[in-house]
């Protein structure tokens, strides 16, 4: 997927300048490697009763992980 396409760059704003500091300063404390992920995440809930919808809900989960390897 193109940077450019992604809903972090388009919806929120992340730029590429924005992933090199973040990658920079998670090396910052003597880290070997690290990478960044980014998630989007959406859920749709329905529930249903003798053919009656109870309960509908949605949710979204939206994040970003880095994790970083030393040694």
């Amino acid at each position: 997927m193109a940077l450019s396409n992604s809903i972090f760059f388009a919806k929120y704003n992340v730029s590429t300048r924005d992933l090199e500091a973040y990658l920079s300063e998670a090396l910052s404390r003597g880290g070997d490697y690290a990478d960044l992920y980014f998630e989007y995440l959406i859920n749709h809930s329905i529930v249903l009763e003798e053919q009656i919808i109870k309960t509908a809900t949605t949710g979204a989960n939206i994040g970003v992980g880095a994790p970083v390897v030393s040694g």
